[in-house]
């Protein structure tokens, strides 16, 4: 592949990475009014019901989906360019056999009802919100299926558009359900505006989904997956296992404080989220042309992301305070600032170990991942309990990030040991040190002043800071590095900006 071509793939993932945050900002920011409302709204016993309905949500697709979506995001790709009746084969056997895992699920759900109530549901006491919330997993399995599906097909446009809809129809008819029918209306609301969405895009995309009616080998296919289940149900633990650990051993209220602590964790994982959706498909696509080729746009990535991530969380970090006061006023701000903080830099190692794991579903064999997956889960899920029963909701970001960090160092050894890729530098630890003197400052300004008004100047002061810092310590070795991993499109932008620097420097000289 030449250099030129690589580019081109590379603007592509680009403009990938850009669809998906455009789209997700634009309806993240909508959605942060009705999160408000929420929040506002409801009491804390019934604000406490939504986490439990989004966990509900995401387990929908665990139990009999048997790693087939992971596989089609792995395989599609390259079916597509090559084999496009496989492909579509693929889809057909694929979406068959989970959609009807995902209803099974729901059934098994209704009829254990009360062990399940006794273990997480405890404030749960109304049939009818239960079976709203196993309502709520058939909508929720099904989107689940839907973005893999999406993202296999490399239609990043329209990831971002389902994405958008998703988010925000079933809050639009939340909002009135619920002055119609209290927290049982809410949910209605959110069940049908979900269901709605995803038969909308199943139609758009029916013809990759149904246009071969031919189903792929099923052995071949779970022999391929099952590596991709046990991952999946790790996964949702990581995700999820804090809600179900805080219902269990604190109360709702608690519980809801620690909903909201963690509102700006699932806004800033949207650019996180836009990333890693784009990276697994682009190494995917680079592989067909060899490892070499994989390698170098893994090595990109590992270098690009942190750069760009580092300074948002840790800005982030120091916005805390004033997020949770906008959103749920002085009593949840009083309780979660410390979590909402730390859960910001949780998401930046977030985004750094998922572009480790995809390079190596993608480089390295179907078990390399849930070797990862597995080392996280070990250290993840015991810290997390521990944590939280000592220290409270703040325990359950700092057992996430001690798990972060830790399989951050096993993945880099196993990348290493498949590709003998290592990182140059430490332009990355640079710019951790230029975001942490920025968000130092924020903070300060705050606490020396704090104005709603006056956040905005605040935060470009800061911003500012953190450039000059990282000014201050780069290298022209860094810069040529950055520059070199730039994608075509956004060189001639580094470019402009240095020559402008040297000819200031130049300037400046006796």
């Amino acid at each position: 592949m030449t250099p030129q071509r690589q580019e081109s793939r590379a603007d592509k993932a680009v403009r990938g990475v850009g669809h998906l945050l455009l789209g997700r900002a634009a309806s993240k920011s909508i959605s942060f009014v009705f999160l408000v409302v929420f929040v506002r709204l409801l009491s804390p016993a019934e604000l406490a019901v939504l986490p439990m309905y989004q966990a509900a949500a995401a387990a929908g697709i665990i139990l009999f989906a048997f790693g087939i979506p992971v596989t089609l995001m792995r395989e599609i790709p390259r079916l597509r360019a090559t084999d496009p009746v496989a492909m579509q084969s693929l889809l057909f056997t694929g979406f068959t056999m989970v959609t009807t895992g995902i209803l099974v699920t729901a059934l098994l759900a209704w009829l254990f009802r009360e062990p399940i109530q006794a273990l997480f549901l405890r404030n749960i006491g109304s049939d009818t919100t239960y079976l709203l919330i196993v309502l709520g997993m058939i909508a929720g399995g099904w989107s689940d299926l839907m973005g893999f599906v999406i993202k296999s097909l490399q239609e990043y446009r329209s990831l971002a558009f389902y994405n958008a809809t998703y988010e925000l129809l079933p809050k639009c008819l939340g909002l009135p359900g619920y002055y119609l029918g209290g927290i049982d209306g809410l949910l209605t609301g959110f069940f049908i505006g979900g269901l709605l969405c995803n038969l909308g895009y199943t139609l758009r995309f029916r013809e990759f989904i149904f246009g071969i009616r031919r189903f792929h080998p099923v052995r071949g296919l779970l022999a391929q997956s099952w590596p991709f289940y046990l991952e999946r149900y790790l996964f949702y633990f990581r995700s999820y296992g804090d809600v179900l650990i805080i219902s269990s051993l604190l109360d709702p209220v608690s519980l809801a404080a620690f909903y909201v602590a963690k509102r700006l964790y699932q806004l800033l994982i949207l650019l996180s989220r836009s990333i890693q959706d784009v990276i697994l498909p682009s190494i995917s696509e680079l592989l067909g042309k060899g490892i070499e080729a994989a390698t170098r746009g893994y090595a990109r990535a590992a270098l690009l992301v942190p750069v760009a991530l580092i300074p948002v969380g840790t800005l982030s970090a120091a916005l805390s305070y004033a997020f949770l006061d906008i959103t749920g006023g002085k009593i949840y701000a009083a309780t979660a600032t410390v979590t909402t903080a730390l859960f910001c830099m949780v998401a930046v190692l977030d985004c750094v170990v998922g572009v480790q794991t995809r390079a190596l579903l993608v480089l390295g064999k179907n078990t390399d991942r849930l070797k990862t997956t597995v080392f996280q889960f070990a250290v993840y899920f015991p810290l997390l309990y521990l944590f939280i029963y000592l220290g409270g909701i703040a325990g359950a970001p700092v057992a996430q990030g001690i798990a972060f960090m830790l399989t951050s160092v096993y993945a880099k050894h196993l990348i290493r040991r498949l590709t003998s890729y290592m990182p140059e530098g430490y332009l990355t630890w640079k710019v951790f040190i230029a975001s942490t003197i920025g968000a130092l400052a924020l903070a300060g300004l705050q606490y020396y002043h704090y104005s709603f008004a006056l956040l905005p100047v605040y935060l470009f002061l800061s911003t500012l800071l953190v450039l000059a810092v990282l000014w201050a310590l780069h290298t022209e070795d860094d810069f040529h590095r950055f520059h070199a991993a730039l994608p075509r499109g956004l060189k001639k932008y580094a470019e402009r900006y240095r020559a402008r620097s040297q000819h200031c420097e130049a300037d400046k000289a006796p």
